[in-house]
């Protein structure tokens, strides 16, 4: 389209005026309008000129450039690309009528056409001319701003478009923290995702880049629904470990846990009524959570328990004597604090494997 509207025939020549004010008077007072803002009076003199400049082609080519320039800033893009077109009928190999069509096209909001303008322009440009270089540095910087606004573009929501079996298959690969992210992402998505298990039945904090507030953790336990199955808690900060203690000593609401992670140093531990978590089949509390917890209590309450790791800082007593424990235990690591030798006999239940760490 470009090349059709390139290859034009010119419009015919004008009879010549003599004008009242002479040609390089114009062109001047056309500069000086332009230079101080005045687009309106620079367009007139530039115009002027033109209608008395049909036989001098390098004067011309100034002139439309200028004259373009002062639509341009007038915002009359179209007239400005005619003016370009015009620079580019009267010399394919000037790089000017090139470089201003690129920008005017850039100013309309068409970074396409632009590029294209200057992709024309390299083939008929010779390399060896100063204005190629500068054409090519043109056509890398308009393709750069078109990346930049595919990229910033606002992209379609997935919610909207993708069959329900692929967003079944998508929302399925989610962990906690990335559903919990998703959650913010719209309306369709929060609706879709408040149904599943990884957000109304669990808590899992391990995998936060930072600590959490209060508030935080408080919009965790209220996401909850009423069978809430795992909760994984570390990253807290004071305020959030208190409120998560308070919130797991309530055990009416927790009679569905089957996991349970505390890897926090500000956690109370020793606070939990591990009796009443009836369901309970994974416990794991790591090196970062308070000592004083005592291991004999914790595994003699929780009856369903089958996986246990109670990392150091925890009271063991009695360890001469044979720990019973729940028969569903399949799974026991313990690691004490190294000034606490450790001499355990475990009673004869089959499966159970004892680590020291």
């Amino acid at each position: 389209m470009l090349v059709e509207l390139l290859e034009g025939q010119p419009a015919r020549k004008k009879q010549r005026i003599s004008p009242s004010v002479p040609i390089s008077t114009l062109m001047l007072d056309g500069q000086r309008a332009l230079d101080e803002k005045r687009y309106r009076d620079a367009v007139q003199h530039f115009s002027h000129a033109i209608e008395n400049l049909s036989d001098r082609k390098a004067d011309l080519l100034h002139v439309y450039d200028l004259r373009s320039s002062a639509y341009i800033k007038l915002n009359k893009q179209e007239n400005a690309l005619k003016d370009a077109k015009q620079m580019i009928r009267l010399d394919r190999a000037d790089a000017r009528g090139y470089l201003k069509c690129a920008q005017a096209e850039q100013s309309a909001g068409n970074l396409g056409g632009a590029a294209k303008v200057c992709e024309y322009g390299l083939k008929s440009v010779p390399a060896s001319d100063k204005g190629h270089a500068r054409i090519d540095a043109c056509l890398i910087r308009v393709k750069e701003l078109a990346r930049k606004s595919v990229v910033l573009e606002k992209g379609t929501d997935p919610m909207e478009v993708l069959p329900s079996e692929l967003l079944d298959m998508v929302v399925a690969s989610f962990d906690y923290r990335q559903a919990v992210a998703v959650i913010r992402v719209s309306r369709g998505w929060r609706s879709r995702l408040r149904s599943l298990d990884i957000v109304t039945q669990t808590i899992d904090t391990r995998q936060s880049r930072r600590t959490l507030t209060y508030e935080q953790i408080k919009a965790a336990f209220t996401r909850l629904g009423k069978a809430p199955k795992s909760i994984a808690l570390a990253k807290l900060n004071e305020n959030a470990a208190r409120l998560a203690s308070s919130e797991l000593s309530r055990w009416i609401r927790w009679q569905t846990l089957e996991t349970l992670v505390i890897d926090d140093g500000k956690f109370h531990v020793t606070k939990l009524r591990y009796e009443k978590y009836t369901s309970l089949k994974n416990l794991s509390i790591g090196p970062g959570a308070e000592s004083g917890l005592k291991v004999m209590e914790v595994l003699g309450s929780c009856h369903a328990l089958q996986r246990a790791t109670l990392h150091s800082g925890l009271a063991i007593h009695h360890t001469s004597q044979t720990w019973i424990v729940s028969h569903n235990l399949r799974s026991l690591s313990i690691c004490p604090p190294q000034q606490t030798p450790l001499r355990l006999k475990v009673g004869y239940i089959p499966y159970v494997q004892v680590i020291e760490c």
